[in-house]
């Protein structure tokens, strides 16, 4: 997957299925996409938080592309919306990490910041980032790309979230003696409600020792 900016909690349930997770952080931004920004919920309603790119394009990569300084505005707002939740103290400990944000790679900083939540979540999947394989997976696209990378490092399976369906056929991960997977992620916390916005949210509002029991829960179609 895309390195996402804060994503929701169904990204990280899908790397808690996983024993390797890959960033694609060598395929091209995606400017509608939630590479750079994601939502909070501000009474209710959904707000945007932003990460800045330098000269953002569609015809760049994202480990092409560089970020400017959007600290105040993102930490003065997650502050605002969240200080008075039951668990601040834990989404303090996942904006600590923004002050990466000055290392200024777009791709460097998302990895850094998501396996921070990795670490607070206990996933225990390796993690790797495709530009590190890219001798090997060298001008493939799409599926046939996704192919090649769960071969490299030997993978019999390929987990995605349900958006992915029409993007693969399992036909061809057949042929190729891969398993195709889709995980529908369990967004429902308080088993009323459905959860949608940025991990900060889910954060501030159940903390991180309940929001590990979900992953658990997960399922696998």
């Amino acid at each position: 997957m895309q390195p996402y900016f804060y994503p929701y909690i169904g990204y990280y349930q899908l790397i808690s299925e996983c024993d390797v997770f890959v960033f694609l952080d060598d395929v091209n931004f995606i400017k509608k996409g939630f590479i750079h920004k994601n939502f909070i919920n501000v009474n209710g309603e959904k707000s945007q938080i932003n990460l800045r790119i330098v000269k953002a394009s569609q015809n760049k990569k994202i480990n092409e592309l560089k970020i400017s300084d959007s600290r105040s505005d993102f930490l003065n707002k997650v502050e605002e919306c969240y200080k008075k939740s039951p668990y601040w103290l834990d989404v303090c400990k996942i904006i600590e990490k923004h002050e990466l944000e000055d290392d200024e790679s777009l791709s460097g900083f998302l990895i850094s910041t998501n396996c921070h939540l990795i670490s607070y979540l206990n996933l225990n999947a390796n993690i790797l980032k495709a530009s590190d394989i890219e001798s090997q997976i060298s001008g493939l696209r799409g599926e046939d790309r996704i192919l090649e990378i769960v071969k490299t490092i030997g993978g019999t399976s390929y987990i995605n979230l349900p958006g992915g369906k029409n993007l693969y056929s399992d036909d061809n991960f057949r042929k190729n003696n891969i398993e195709l997977n889709f995980l529908e992620p369990n967004l429902k916390l308080d088993g009323v409600i459905e959860n949608s916005f940025s991990i900060i949210d889910c954060v501030a509002n159940y903390g991180f020792n309940h929001l590990n029991k979900w992953f658990s829960g997960s399922s696998i179609k």
